[in-house]
């Protein structure tokens, strides 16, 4: 939404902006450097450059809409900053009330119905969905606490989040590797494509039992990519215990030899005779040198580590962050990056799918 309004672009592809102009936003989930990125991924997609967007951010540590002083800073800031819309997200972290008392809903939410009149700042307050919904329920029923949250806004168009099943997520990161924010434009890695994704592959590990990453992306760059995908209703993803398979997944590619990474990646099957001359059949123009890198890649687990699912549950970035910070176990690279697919209203069958949010290390 920031994207479309800063630069007159199509919101979700779908949704016209007649009226483009300075966005505001707060994102109170987000570090800077990972805010950054999705927006640069954002952009990106839209075939713009962030720097050419007048998006503006808050980065004060906390905001309040409870508390007076925090109201009065945002008026200011809005009446100064002469805004054509203010994103704040999400809700939940804008406050410290009870969510499911009608009253101090209400009265929340007659802050910023007052702060629009006066800046003329349109004002998009983003708020979290219930985990379980029942199919027959009405709009104002899908969201969290009290139903005046729905009755006090203007509701968006309907849509989901939830892909099909982790085959269908998985199919279309191995079609759209660029889903996963890598492919070159990502200014924190030198990642390039074009990618051959490998799929389930049998893996030994390192106590003899099989194991299987749902993806292994060779890229033109020389940098191997292994990507585990969950949904979100996953008590894999739940549990954090697909960290540990990714580990380990790291881990059991290093015991590989050249011979036997021929054979995992399907060359012998081919009738391809070595580990070289398998990857010119990949990538015909490049040079020796770069079947020697992907052997050293595996051999000293400097891989690119991704996890990508439909949403990613609280604290699974910061365990993230933790395993990365113990060198002794890899040198590789380990993200979390959600993708979110947007079915449009009733009125279309549109699947659009948003640019990752991802956190990196």
């Amino acid at each position: 939404m920031a994207v479309a309004v800063a630069s007159g672009s199509a919101c979700l592809s779908t949704l016209g902006v007649p009226s483009p102009g300075p966005v505001l936003l707060y994102a109170a989930e987000d570090s800077q450097s990972t805010l950054r990125l999705r927006l640069e991924s954002l952009t990106h997609h839209h075939a713009l450059q962030l720097r050419h967007l007048d998006i503006r951010v808050i980065i004060a540590d906390s905001l309040r809409l409870d508390r007076i002083p925090d109201q009065e800073r945002l008026e200011a800031t809005l009446l100064l900053h002469r805004l054509a819309l203010l994103i704040l997200d999400p809700l939940v972290r804008l406050h410290a009330i009870d969510e499911n008392a009608a009253g101090e809903i209400a009265a929340l939410l007659g802050y910023p119905r007052l702060l629009q009149r006066k800046t003329g700042a349109a004002i998009a307050l983003v708020h979290h969905a219930r985990k379980n919904v029942a199919a027959n329920g009405g709009a104002g029923y899908s969201l969290r606490g009290s139903s005046d949250l729905y009755a006090n806004g203007t509701p968006g168009p309907a849509g989901t989040t939830k892909p099909a099943d982790e085959k269908f997520l998985e199919d279309l990161v191995a079609s759209r590797p660029d889903l996963l924010g890598i492919g070159g434009w990502d200014d924190e890695t030198d990642i390039e494509g074009p990618f051959h994704a490998f799929r389930q592959l049998s893996l030994h590990a390192l106590n003899g039992r099989s194991i299987a990453p749902d993806l292994v992306l060779l890229s033109r760059s020389g940098h191997i990519v292994v990507v585990e995908v969950k949904l979100s209703d996953n008590p894999e993803l739940r549990d954090r215990q697909v960290v540990a398979q990714l580990l380990e997944y790291a881990a059991s590619f290093a015991q590989y030899t050249e011979d036997e990474c021929l054979a995992l990646f399907g060359g012998k099957a081919c009738g391809v005779a070595t580990w070289a001359a398998f990857v010119q059949t990949l990538f015909p123009e490049a040079s020796e040198r770069l079947a020697h890198r992907f052997l050293d890649k595996l051999r000293t687990g400097k891989l690119h580590l991704i996890i990508a699912c439909d949403e990613a549950p609280r604290g699974l970035r910061e365990l993230v962050r933790g395993v990365v910070g113990q060198h002794a176990l890899g040198e590789y690279e380990f993200r979390v990056v959600e993708i979110a697919p947007y079915v449009t209203g009733t009125l279309s069958t549109e699947v659009i799918f948003l640019p990752p949010r991802l956190s990196t290390d």
